[in-house]
């Protein structure tokens, strides 16, 4: 996990990963990645980053603070994408003839 010491709007969407070469993604300061042995969340968090869900809140009200919860489950979260498609981000990072290497992803996290 990477960290950064900029303003949030100053934040890139995506870099090349220093240690496999592979690519960053910028899921946020909401995102709290699960333990590298629990495949099942690590499986639901990549079906979300492939549908555009890149843990940004989601306020369904206007002028709210209240946000959706993110899915617990990989079957919750197809639901998920179905329900809340209209507030998926457009992924410059993943374009249509290709996809990410889960396998060599390396998250990171700004401050």
């Amino acid at each position: 996990m990477r960290q950064f010491n900029v303003a949030p709007y100053d934040y890139p969407k995506t870099i090349e990963s220093p240690i496999c070469k592979g690519v960053a993604v910028n899921l946020g300061r909401h995102f709290k990645p699960p333990k590298k042995s629990d495949l099942a969340q690590w499986k639901k968090i990549k079906f979300l980053i492939e549908h555009g869900f890149v843990f940004q809140k989601i306020r369904t009200t206007k002028n709210s603070y209240e946000s959706v919860p993110y899915p617990e489950t990989l079957a919750q979260a197809a639901e998920f994408v179905i329900q809340y498609r209209q507030y998926v981000v457009q992924s410059s990072y993943l374009k249509e003839d290709e996809s990410i290497n889960f396998a060599q992803l390396d998250l990171f996290v700004p401050r």
